[in-house]
Order: structure tokens, then C-alpha cells, then sequence
């Protein structure tokens, strides 16, 4: 099945709405084995099936299917076009929140929180708006990819509270702490010397685990880090004790399956689950461990084009596709807004930019507190970037946009030139000559 759908091309056809969702519905369950049992089976039938092992091979998949189901699925292996127009290019329905123009309040909530930092004293000695450009784009692939508007919405969904910002701050000692960190200058901030450098491995000295750097933190939203010991860094928010019915966390591989499913194929708890497998994988930079991989940890890029090429190291060749400029002037868009300088701005007001993080904080926090430290300081660090720093990266993203778009366009014009060159090789030599014209000759 995969290599069926690495030759799926990408011709432009009609397709219906309705039967684009069921299409899609199938190869989510031909990925991830949640096959369709057919309306005759017996109760006992259904429960032998669902005690079958997950990891199933393609043709127990397809025998899972209905009669229909496999029919339709076989068709739309026939028609390349089709299939690809429905996999890869159908336009999303939910666009981006900050188009929009709709942050959730439990973003709006932990940004005002953030925002508040630019008050103190701590400076950064970085250039992070690069490492932030491939958060963003990162951030904005997985709203496309799981056709989500913001994170926060899916957690809105499932009923859990994010509108309190350190729910377990119930003794008088964590207000004090939550109360400091909304003074702008928190009691762990004030440990850090502003007028130091960076340390002299190049991470910042607020993302060391040393630094108990106090952040807001999201009721019931974290889970203990696969990467961390409780002896590496103080735990500062409380674990996450899965239930006895709770699904188990998407691989990799799950992940990859999921590209333009259905809102309402998996439940809401297993797309976040599939969102922040992916996040992770997109992002290293923000999830390595400065201790145990300070080469990926430290990591500082230098210019829009690393950026793109670092997001493009850690998404497959299966889930881009084959137009890969296409998708990255998309999600270059898509982030604009968000690193656009602002004009006059009410002290009240927050910034699209920390709406954007904020909202990717609920899933970088809950898998990995480490990670949601170290997106607060980018947050900060855009915070004291000045209005022309934001205006000349807002330029080379436009140039960056420019040259895609331009690469596309050659990469188009070459494709009508093979394919016009493949005609006429295959023209016969009487109808080149019709008329007494010359013969035809390939196009250079």
C-alpha cells in the first residue's frame, strides 16, 4: 500500500465532499487496523476481533473491510488522480485560529502570563527567531494535519479545564510563587544574573534544569517525559496517572497515518495523543534534553532557509508528498501574521505570536515540562525582539516565499516540457511530416 501511494500523482479533479471523508475514513483504518466489522458478524465474532493485535498485516486489513468498503478502496487504487487529489491537495475546512480571529480564552489566559515576563529583568543573548520560525511552521502542520483550528480546542473538547492557569497552587506557598510570576519578576527568574552570558555550552541559562524557572502550568495536562528521571529536574507539575481505559500514545508511525483525517475517525484524546507524537518529532530542538542531547538541544538557526530545511529533516517524504514547495509557501503563510511587527498595542493586549505558543504550550507542556520551559523563554525572547528586527525577518520571509513559489513554477514549466517532449517522441514519423511540414523537433 505504500508504494502505491508514493505513485499517486497529483492531477487536478473534482471531488466530492462526503465521498472524500469516507475515503479517508478507510485508510485511517487500514493504518491503523480499526477495521469495519461487517453488520452479520455475531457478538463473539466482534470480540475475537477486538482482541486481535493492532499491528496486522495489509491483507488482514483488507479482509476486515466490508464488501463495499474494499471495493471502493480498490477503485481508488486504480485512479491515482483521484486518490491524490483527496489525500494530498483537498483544501482544508478549519483554517488556522489566528485566521479566524478566534484564540481560545486558555491561551488568551496563559499568554497575558507570558507577556508579562517582558517586565523583568532577565536578557537574551540569542537569536531564536529562526528556532521559532520552525516551531511555527511545525506548530501550523499540525493543525493542518489533524484539521484542527488550535490545539486548545481539542482539549476544550474533551472537557478538561484549562482556564486556571496552576491549579495545583491550592496552598498559600504556590499562590505566593503564581503571584510572582505575575508580577513579572518571579522569585527563580531573579537567580539568573541579567548581565550574564549564555553558558558555555550555548543554552540559555533560564532553560538549565537548575533554574526552577516558574511557568503557568494547565490542570491535569502533563504526563512524566520518557526522557527524564525525577532526579534530573524538580517536579514542578504534577504527573499524569493514565486511567484503565486510557488508549495508548501514538507511535511515529500512527502518526504518519493521519494525514487529512477525519475530525471524527479517533477519539479527541487520541488525536492529541497523535499530535504531540508528532510535535515531538517535528520540533527536536525544543524536546531534546540539554544534558542528554545538547548537540540537537542547542541548536540555534541562522536563517529562514534553516528553518525550512529543518522542518523538512524531520517530516518523511511520505507524508510531503511530491510538491514539497508548495507545502512550505502554504505553512510560511499560514505564520506571517504571526512574526508581523505590531503598531500601537493596549497594555492589555497580547500578541498573536504568544497566542500561537500559548496554545502549543497545553501539548509541549503535558508531554514534557522541560520543553514547556524552554517555549516560554522563545515567547519571551520574540517579546524583546524590536518592531524593524521583526520587520526584516517578515522581509526574508517574503523573499524565502518568493523563491519557493519561483522553484515551483520552474518545476512545473520542466514537467510540461518532458511530458511534451515524451508526445512527440511517440508521434509517428508520417504525421510529423503532414502538410510538408518540417519534423517536429523535441523541445530544448
Amino acid at each position: 500500500m505504500q508504494s502505491a501511494r508514493k505513485n499517486l500523482s497529483r492531477e487536478d479533479v473534482t471531488v466530492d465532499d462526503a465521498e472524500r471523508r469516507k475515503t479517508l475514513e478507510i485508510l485511517w483504518r487500514l493504518e491503523t487496523g480499526e477495521g469495519v466489522i461487517s453488520d452479520d458478524e455475531t457478538d463473539s465474532e466482534i470480540d475475537e476481533y477486538d482482541e486481535q493485535p493492532s499491528d496486522r498485516e495489509t491483507e488482514d486489513m483488507l479482509k476486515s473491510l466490508s464488501v463495499n468498503d474494499r471495493q471502493r478502496f480498490q477503485s481508488l487504487l486504480k485512479d491515482p488522480s483521484k486518490a491524490a487529489r483527496m489525500y494530498f491537495e483537498e483544501k482544508q475546512e478549519v483554517d488556522p485560529w489566528w485566521k479566524q480571529q478566534n484564540p481560545s480564552a486558555s491561551s488568551l489566559q496563559i499568554a497575558q502570563e507570558i507577556q508579562k515576563l517582558a517586565d523583568s529583568q532577565l536578557k537574551v543573548r540569542i537569536d531564536l527567531r529562526y528556532n521559532i520560525i520552525a516551531v511555527l511552521l511545525a506548530y501550523t502542520y499540525t493543525l493542518r494535519h489533524l484539521e484542527i483550528s488550535s490545539c486548545s480546542s481539542v482539549d476544550h473538547s474533551l472537557g478538561e479545564s484549562q482556564t486556571n492557569l496552576c491549579d495545583t497552587a491550592e496552598d498559600s506557598a504556590s499562590q505566593t510563587r503564581l503571584s510572582e510570576f505575575s508580577s513579572g519578576k518571579p522569585q527563580e527568574l531573579s537567580r539568573v544574573d541579567a548581565s550574564s552570558e549564555t553558558d558555555s555550552d550555548g543554552e540559555p541559562p533560564p532553560l538549565e534544569d537548575d533554574y526552577e524557572m516558574q511557568i503557568p502550568c494547565l490542570s491535569g495536562t502533563h504526563r512524566e517525559s520518557k526522557s527524564e528521571t525525577p532526579e534530573e529536574s524538580p517536579n514542578l507539575y504534577p504527573a499524569h496517572t493514565p486511567s484503565s481505559g486510557e488508549q495508548r500514545p501514538f507511535s511515529p508511525a500512527d502518526s504518519a497515518s493521519v494525514r487529512g483525517l477525519p475530525s471524527h475517525s479517533p477519539a479527541q484524546e487520541e488525536m492529541r495523543e497523535v499530535g504531540i507524537e508528532l510535535l515531538r518529532r517535528l520540533i527536536p530542538i525544543l524536546f531534546a534534553h540539554p544534558r542528554k542531547n545538547a548537540a540537537v538541544a542547542n541548536i540555534v538557526l541562522t536563517s529562514v532557509t534553516d528553518a525550512t530545511l529543518h522542518f523538512l529533516q524531520a517530516v518523511s517524504l511520505y507524508e510531503l508528498g511530491t510538491n514539497v514547495s508548495e507545502l512550505l509557501v502554504t505553512l510560511l503563510k499560514d505564520i506571517r501574521p504571526l512574526l508581523a511587527p505590531e503598531g500601537v498595542r493596549l497594555l492589555d493586549q497580547v500578541s498573536l505570536m504568544n497566542l500561537a505558543l500559548s496554545d502549543l504550550y497545553a501539548w509541549v507542556t503535558w508531554e514534557d515540562r522541560n520543553a514547556g520551559k524552554k517555549l516560554v523563554y522563545y515567547a519571551y525572547a520574540y517579546d524583546t525582539i524590536t518592531s524593524q528586527s521583526r520587520k526584516n525577518l517578515c522581509d526574508e520571509l517574503d523573499a524565502e516565499i518568493d523563491r519557493l513559489e519561483n522553484e515551483r513554477e520552474e518545476q512545473q514549466r520542466l514537467e510540461e516540457l518532458s511530458a511534451a517532449n515524451a508526445t512527440v517522441s511517440r508521434m509517428d514519423a508520417s504525421v510529423q511530416r503532414m502538410a510538408n511540414q518540417p519534423k517536429i523537433k523535441l523541445l530544448e
